[in-house]
Formats: C-alpha cells, structure tokens, sequence
C-alpha cells in the first residue's frame, strides 16, 4: 500500500514539474518556503522554543 502511494505521488510531482517547467517549479516552492520562514508566528514559536533549547539547568523530575 505504501509503495503505491509513494509511486503515486512521484507520478503527480513528475507531472506538476513537466507541466509547469522545471524552473517555475523550483521558484514556486522557494517562494513559499520564503513565505513560511517570514511568517510571524514562526519567528515567535522560533524565540519560544529557542528558550527551551538555551536553557543549561534543566529541572530533573524527583524520581524517589
């Protein structure tokens, strides 16, 4: 089933790619990355998690 969906899917990207040139393909997904990179909210859940990830003295739970 797997196999399946995955060849599927590589059929609609093969198309999509020939359909619209290989070119205007790749810009289209640069751009949305650009566009979800620029967003907002991911800046913010980026400074949110990145407190996460600075912390040095992570609290350990009590395991007795």
């Amino acid at each position: 089933m797997g196999a399946i969906l995955a060849a599927i899917l590589i059929g609609i990207l093969v198309l999509a790619i020939i359909g619209l040139g290989w070119q205007k393909f790749f810009s289209g997904i640069a751009s949305g990355a650009r566009q979800v990179v620029d967003n907002p909210l991911v800046e913010e859940a980026k400074e949110y998690l990145g407190g996460f990830a600075g912390q040095k003295d992570i609290p350990k739970r009590d395991r007795t």
